[in-house]
């Protein structure tokens, strides 16, 4: 492996430590048991490498761990997951939101209530089903999956106007709230948005800051390390067997304009 290569200990080592100078240094460490971003399982000699602490969620959502899976395209657990937390939340939201298989009634928080109707799957241009997913109350909005004919993408419901607003990717709040980013991941087969979005509430109003779409990788797993830096999880589409996965980090800077940084 390279040098800077990171991989995930797999906490087994073994018994017997070996000396050995690496660039004028003696160390006398074990061999380690590690596993690399695409899956590769081996050793590495303890002397080697650096142990560092992984990056923590400053506001994870309940589907990262869904998200988690799909990343690495584990898909039957990752829709089992994603329908494991829809309950829940179904369940936790009940007061606002019934669905069943023809449609989804939304009451909102002026008592007004929205009917979505559930197509049967067709192949015209008006086809939508929709999942409901969460519900956002620090910035006021519901939040559906929305499945087409052909490919999907996300839309925020105003929990008191009932406006709807299509976004590219499921959608993750900052710790303070005041911005969100929306991720989403299709490079095989083409019919979503695969890149990232950034929204904020500039003068009060809600209103995208950032897009930026990709063309030889997918976002995967966007973490909030506070609220001005989100780290995403770059990977290679399941084609491509030799680009290796990739961090990227998509920052606020002194001007208050988010930019990546790759």
């Amino acid at each position: 492996m390279k040098e800077g290569t990171s991989f995930t200990y797999l906490n087994e080592k073994t018994d017997y430590k070996e000396r050995i100078n690496l660039r004028g240094t003696l160390f006398n460490e074990p061999w380690l048991k590690i596993q690399t971003d695409d899956g590769k399982e081996g050793w590495v000699y303890g002397g080697a490498v650096k142990f560092y602490e992984p990056v923590v969620d400053a506001n994870p959502s309940p589907y990262d761990a869904c998200f988690e899976l799909k990343k690495n395209e584990k898909w039957e657990k990752f829709n089992a997951c994603s329908e494991k937390v829809r309950d829940k939340q179904l369940k936790k939201d009940a007061k606002y939101v019934t669905e069943n298989s023809e449609e989804i009634v939304l009451t909102l928080l002026t008592g007004k209530k929205i009917e979505f109707k559930n197509e049967s799957l067709d192949t015209s241009d008006n086809f939508v089903q929709k999942d409901y997913l969460e519900y956002l109350p620090k910035i006021g909005f519901f939040v559906f999956r929305n499945n087409y004919y052909e490919g999907g993408d996300y839309s925020l419901v105003n929990d008191k106007s009932g406006k709807e607003t299509n976004i590219g990717g499921y959608p993750k709040l900052s710790p303070d709230a005041k911005h969100l980013i929306a991720a989403n991941q299709d490079l095989e087969a083409a019919f979503e948005f695969n890149g990232i979005q950034i929204f904020g509430f500039p003068n009060g109003r809600f209103e995208k800051l950032l897009e930026k779409e990709f063309e030889d990788m997918e976002p995967h797993t966007p973490k909030w390390i506070d609220n001005k830096t989100i780290e995403i999880t770059m990977m290679p589409p399941s084609f491509d067997k030799e680009t290796k996965p990739r961090k990227i980090k998509v920052i606020m800077n002194e001007k208050g304009d988010w930019e990546i940084q790759e």
